[in-house]
């Protein structure tokens, strides 16, 4: 039996040519909305009863309040808690969707979410993480979320901690952005605690 020579792996590169089309003139048809106004009211409505399929525990509450000339914001550990607060203070109370709200809403819509780049460096005397993650739906639609944390928002048991918040916070985002519950998510409001 012959002996077979083992070749060296090598990396092959595509070179993919883009084509540049010079458009002389616009399309005759206009943009159509695809649907009536009734339906489209209809399906607004049960959009909205979505958020119904959230209970307490996809809620993070926070009261913002004015101390001292300043705006602050407290985290707190429920809805009773942060009216208490909020009337003692004077200050209003803000509901936040977490992670599992983000996550739970990306399954029902059929989603899927991935990361597309990592990057950690330092700047001034603290490592910041930024992370960019893609939502696509079943249709092809996309939209890109971009997430950061910086170690000095809160105490980071590991490294891969600040990875770890700067992956949801651009995930939440796209997810958002993508479905249309284009609202802040608590884990945004957390970096303004500080």
């Amino acid at each position: 039996m012959a002996e077979q020579k083992q070749l060296p792996l090598q990396r092959v590169e595509e070179k993919k040519e883009t084509e540049v089309r010079e458009i002389t003139e616009l399309p005759k048809q206009p943009v159509e909305v695809p649907i009536d106004a009734e339906t489209a009211k209809q399906l607004f409505q049960k959009y909205l009863e979505l958020e119904s399929i959230l209970d307490e525990s996809d809620y993070t509450y926070f009261v913002r309040y004015k101390k001292e000339g300043k705006w602050k914001l407290m985290r707190c550990e429920d809805r009773k808690q942060a009216r208490a607060i909020a009337r003692k203070y004077g200050g209003e109370v803000l509901r936040r969707k977490n992670k599992s709200a983000w996550r739970k809403l990306a399954r029902f819509f059929n989603l899927s979410v991935r990361i597309r780049d990592v990057k950690v460096q330092q700047m001034e005397s603290k490592m910041v993480a930024c992370v960019i993650a893609i939502a696509t739906s079943p249709s092809g639609r996309t939209s890109e979320g971009i997430g950061c944390a910086s170690e000095d928002e809160r105490e980071f048991a590991k490294d891969h901690d600040l990875i770890a918040l700067a992956s949801t916070r651009a995930k939440n985002r796209a997810i958002a952005d993508l479905i249309g519950f284009g609202e802040v998510s608590a884990e945004e409001l957390e970096a303004e605690e500080k």
